[in-house]
């Protein structure tokens, strides 16, 4: 088990949140804090799974509470879940729209700049 580490990047738009490692009960809330500290609920986040390793039931609802967030800011949300992960799979089996799930942080970054 590897500790949840998260960055946090400005990029034209909004934001970059990037976790890496496992995202459980045990960090949630860090990372919560951390992301909401540096963020702002009126610019647009890409939030990068990319290297996440495992994902609870915690990780899905701090996942949640973020997309909402910026959703009520009137902002965008996407996901960064590779084709293929776990991370990926765990979001479409608890019901997160298909249009906040990106493959690659590219697509993320093309969509907000769509927007």
């Amino acid at each position: 088990m590897t500790m949840a580490q998260v960055t946090v990047l400005v990029v034209p738009g909004g934001y970059v949140a990037k976790l890496d490692g496992d995202v459980d009960i045990a960090v949630a809330d860090r990372i919560e804090t951390e992301i909401l500290r540096q963020t702002e609920a009126t610019a647009a986040l890409i939030v990068d799974l990319a290297t996440v390793s495992f994902l609870d039931s915690a990780g899905v609802r701090l996942i949640d509470r973020l997309v909402g967030r910026q959703e009520k800011g009137g902002a965008l949300a996407r996901i960064v879940a590779p084709q293929g992960s776990s991370t990926l799979f765990t979001l479409q089996v608890c019901g997160f729209r298909p249009e906040l799930l990106v493959a690659t942080r590219q697509a993320a970054m093309a969509s907000v700049a769509q927007r």
